[in-house]
């Protein structure tokens, strides 16, 4: 499912901070140095076991800390940075070696689309997020805010472009803004079916299958691309996934204009699993599948 399902049929078809000192220094470093480092944030050291307030202190700080958390954003909403000397993107929520930093860092006011989380890893809350700019990396985990409690993400509204009225403006649209300003809603586009030599994984079964796909009478996949490039179509191509309850031509009108009603988060995109054979537990793709463009009506372009 490499180039077609690994961008959820966005643009190319298809769907994190560090610690208190690098942790808000996204920008780009000074010819002095190198970033500061995870290694160099401060370190609280211990109150030794001899005390007799070991206990009560490690408990007070303990107690402390959670009071000091800000209030949880919800899932499927959209949050807006705080930080106003940039926020590190990650690929895992937390900073060991297995989260890379991902640039560049989002600056204050930048928009998001709050998709998992919060996860506690790193003394840190961990969102998991679609920035809805396509300057910024396409998804990726950001602290809420710092150990001590000063918040660098907050609730915020989402700027949203126009409803798409061309495939390229279909296919501009970043993940976040998909589910950020169009989540659920029915968009009428212009656009052809044409087949495509796609690179897609049979081994894996979708569940409800119909996320597989459409394949052609030749065996290929379909796929929607630009009606003005019906006979030379560029990259930016849509698998095409049919709402089996939807509206259709019979036969599939291929290789000619269409019209095109369909959605990004579908709502049967939200139980949506994969399994690799018969025998394994599904994985929940629905995070991939709610990114899919599902088609619901399909008319020829002369109607």
């Amino acid at each position: 499912m490499a180039s077609l399902i690994g961008s959820a049929a966005l643009v190319t078809l298809v769907v994190g901070c560090s610690a208190a000192v690098s942790q808000r220094t996204g920008q780009t470093p000074a010819p002095s140095g190198p970033p500061p480092s995870p290694a160099l944030s401060p370190r609280i050291e211990p109150t030794p076991a001899g005390s007799a307030s070991a206990a009560p202190a490690q408990a007070t700080a303990s107690a402390a800390a959670v009071a000091s958390r800000p209030p949880a954003l919800a899932r499927d909403t959209t949050a807006r940075v705080l930080a106003t000397d940039g926020l590190l993107v990650r690929s895992e929520p937390g900073v060991g070696d297995g989260s890379r930093i991902l640039r560049p860092a989002l600056v204050k006011d930048a928009e998001l689309y709050v998709w998992g989380g919060p996860v506690h890893a790193s003394g840190y809350d961990w969102y998991e997020v679609l920035p809805l700019s396509a300057r910024y990396p396409r998804s990726g985990w950001v602290a809420a805010a710092s150990r001590s409690g000063e918040p660098w993400i907050a609730p915020g509204k989402a700027t949203c472009p126009k409803a798409p009225g061309s495939f390229a403006d279909l296919r501009a649209l970043t993940a976040g803004q998909a589910l950020g300003c169009f989540s659920g809603v029915t968009l009428r586009i212009p656009a052809a079916i044409v087949p495509c030599n796609c690179d897609i994984d049979p081994a894996y079964a979708w569940s409800p299958k119909w996320f597989e796909g459409v394949s052609g009478n030749e065996g290929g996949q379909l796929v929607l691309t630009d009606r003005d490039r019906i006979d030379d179509p560029d990259r930016g191509l849509f698998l095409l996934y049919l709402d089996p309850s939807g509206s259709y031509p019979d036969p599939l009108p291929i290789g000619r204009p269409v019209n095109v009603k369909g959605m990004f988060d579908h709502p049967a995109a939200r139980g949506c699993t994969a399994t690799l054979n018969a025998s394994d537990e599904g994985a929940d793709l629905a995070g991939i599948c709610r990114q899919m463009f599902a088609v619901t009506e399909i008319t020829p372009a002369s109607e």
